[in-house]
């Protein structure tokens, strides 16, 4: 098995991970009238990842992820008598990663790529109950930090935001742990 204790290769090889922590969803201008509709409405996230990381060098490793998460709390938008609902389900996400070194255990992170999004959303108004559910995709971007507590054992932080369509996107605040293999 290669050594994941050399200064170069910290960080590097396959690894799976959880991470839990905060989730915001957010609708914009989704009711027609009068002045702004949109709504936020913040909870708690769970995520599973795996992925790989390749030291090039002493200072810079280079990566790919892929992730599924839970979807977040129900956002609801109000005007007047009309309600629009949208329900995140299931998310997933696969990501280029890219972190820089500035210390042995330390690597500070950007990420980027694609995130998908089962959503059932609900249209009520004083006449009608419309649902429909789709599959929302988007451009992921993000960063964080990871510390390297032991070679093959890890803590992370991290934020990523993607919109999915012209009103509905999605902030998130994870912290987690990852084992190297």
């Amino acid at each position: 098995m290669a050594s994941a204790q050399t200064s170069g290769e910290t960080f590097s090889g396959p690894y799976i991970g959880v991470q839990g922590g905060w989730n915001q969803g957010q609708d914009e201008d989704v009711l027609t009238g009068p002045g702004r509709t949109g709504a936020k409405k913040s909870g708690v996230v769970v995520r599973g990842v795996a992925g790989y990381g390749h030291a090039i060098g002493e200072h810079v490793v280079i990566g790919a992820e892929a992730g599924i998460a839970t979807g977040g709390r129900d956002i609801s938008t109000v005007n007047g008598t009309s309600q629009y609902i949208t329900n995140p389900g299931i998310t997933l996400d696969a990501v280029a990663r890219l972190g820089v070194k500035p210390i042995d255990n330390v690597m500070l992170f950007g990420k980027a790529g694609w995130a998908f999004q089962r959503i059932e959303t609900t249209l009520i108004t004083p006449s009608q109950r419309l649902t429909d559910k789709s599959s929302e995709h988007g451009f992921l971007f993000g960063g964080g930090v990871e510390v390297g507590v032991t070679p093959n054992v890890a803590l992370r932080a991290e934020f990523d935001r993607v919109s999915f369509n012209d009103n509905y996107a999605r902030n998130r605040a994870l912290a987690g742990v990852s084992l190297r293999f």
